[in-house]
């Protein structure tokens, strides 16, 4: 007579199975890479927009306190500047970092 059936996947299936799931196994790969690449352009580009926010926010709060600020406009803006820029990221940064 012929033998029992066990439920068992024969080798081959076996085989195809985990030839289909390194395949997909890979095409994630491909797909995760390819979002950590926009992800960093857009990293980029809201640092980029930070900086301009904080180069015109220095600029405005120059513009009202220059009757009164002992320094030149430039060093003055660019002090003010560099504050509007570091100490919201600093801040986001030991927020983050306490969280971990």
């Amino acid at each position: 007579m012929g033998r029992k059936k066990t439920g068992r996947p024969s080798r081959k299936a076996l085989a195809a199975e985990k030839a289909e799931v390194a395949k997909k196994a890979e095409e994630a790969k491909k797909a995760v890479a390819w979002v950590r690449g926009r992800l960093t352009v857009l990293e980029y580009l809201i640092l980029f927009f930070a900086m301009v926010v904080a180069l015109g926010g220095g600029a405005l709060v120059v513009w009202l306190l220059r009757p009164v600020l002992p320094l030149s406009v430039r060093w003055s803006w660019a002090v003010v500047s560099l504050l509007l820029f570091i100490l919201p990221g600093g801040f986001v940064y030991l927020r983050e970092s306490r969280k971990k």
